[in-house]
């Protein structure tokens, strides 16, 4: 663990004084990564009242399975009913509040502490001896809080916040490319987890920019690219881009054999504010979720899809599949590992220097100050975005 995890959380930095009417200036010093009551108030008002990220359906595969979600103090329960209605739920016990389950499973839910069962649509199907509850006591009041979920495509979201606007209302135009990446989502080949000791938006940051490219993942990523990647920027904070990606020779006959499509010859990068990352290339899918879990601690969960549909491991293309999956973990983790080592420095560098305020941004961290300016925007702060020079051209490698 990093110095500034054991470290007291600092208090949340000091805004400027704002003009009459006007919202405070979003805070310009290294703080905003380390502050620990800076950070509650993103948990709450970004990650609890705000529409975010919990999961996809293929994870829910038939009535009454579930999974949950959980990030910084919040755990969700997310479930089909035993009709297949989806659903969502604070994973508190209704009876003294104890965490019901974790991971991913199937069937009615039992509390580990007084033994109350649940049903997956929350309701309460029955405390543990009755005898002894109150004789008005009855079942239907005493469900688990049900929290808002909504779909679209093969991805979930949920919020707790009332207040919130509809999902579709937020997510503006990804809704139509959020439907579109979902009709590639055919088999999983494998998941990381990586806990990184780094500030959630760093971590986002780090996912989303051009620039460190040819300094951190120089060896491993193609360094040969002379263009910067053109940055679209959508209303929401949401964000992506796109650069090309040829194909190695010989893979391509291989990619069309499993996937039974064409593969794509490009990357796109794209951001669901606040916690989900799509990474696209060739006849692959990165769903990516980035989990808080404390000032300086990040969960990063990147689930790798193909194109192809699932196939039992002993046919032919089911056995190369299963074969050629742990030289793409090796490979992605590798990517993965680069990304940790470089955002924990940045962590470090941040603690040691909590009250310098940070320099401009390059035009190749266009989708940085994008993203920030929409944190800033939700919490009520003003965030000026200065306007960036086009980078000129790459050298060549």
């Amino acid at each position: 663990m990093s110095e500034a995890a054991t470290e007291t959380p600092q208090e949340a930095p000091q805004e400027e004084a704002p003009q009459e009417g006007a919202p405070p200036s979003y805070p310009a010093a290294s703080e905003v990564f380390q502050s620990g009551s800076f950070f509650a108030r993103e948990t709450e008002e970004l990650f609890r009242e705000g529409w975010v990220f919990v999961g996809t359906l293929d994870q829910l595969p038939e009535p009454r399975s579930w999974f949950t979600y959980e990030a910084a103090g919040r755990s969700l329960i997310v479930a089909r009913d035993k009709e297949g209605q989806l659903g969502a739920f604070v994973n508190a016990c209704s009876h003294r509040g104890t965490r019901l389950c974790e991971g991913q499973g199937h069937g009615r839910l039992q509390c580990p502490y007084h033994g109350w069962v649940f049903d997956t649509d929350g309701s309460l199907m029955g405390p543990s001896r009755r005898k002894g509850l109150p004789q008005a006591f009855r079942n239907e009041d005493h469900g688990l809080a049900p929290v808002r979920l909504e779909q679209v495509g093969a991805f979930l979201f949920a919020c707790e916040g009332s207040e919130a606007p509809p999902l579709r209302e937020v997510l503006g135009e990804r809704v139509a490319y959020l439907e579109a990446v979902s009709q590639d989502l055919g088999c999983e080949v494998f998941e990381v987890r990586m806990e990184i000791e780094g500030n959630w938006k760093l971590v986002v940051s780090g996912a989303i920019e051009d620039y460190h490219v040819p300094f951190v993942h120089g060896q491993s990523l193609d360094p040969s690219r002379t263009t910067a990647a053109e940055p679209t920027l959508n209303s929401g904070g949401h964000s992506s881009f796109i650069t090309p990606a040829p194909i190695p020779p010989g893979l391509t006959t291989l990619m069309k054999l499993f996937a039974k499509a064409e593969p794509k010859r490009s990357l796109e990068n794209a951001l669901v504010f606040p916690n989900l990352l799509l990474v696209q290339i060739w006849t692959l899918t990165h769903v990516t979720t980035f989990v808080p879990l404390g000032p300086d601690r990040t969960l990063r969960v990147s689930r790798l899809f193909d194109m192809a549909p699932n196939r039992p491991w002993w046919t032919p293309l089911g056995f190369l599949h299963r074969f050629l999956r742990p030289l793409g973990y090796r490979g992605v983790f590798g990517v993965y590992e680069e990304d940790r080592v470089i955002v924990e420095e940045a962590q470090r560098g941040c603690a040691g220097a909590t009250h310098l305020t940070r320099p401009p941004a390059h035009a190749e961290e266009r989708r940085v100050e994008h993203f920030l300016q929409e944190a800033a925007r939700r919490l009520g702060f003003a965030y000026a975005v200065e306007e960036l020079e086009d980078p000129e051209p790459k050298p060549p490698a």
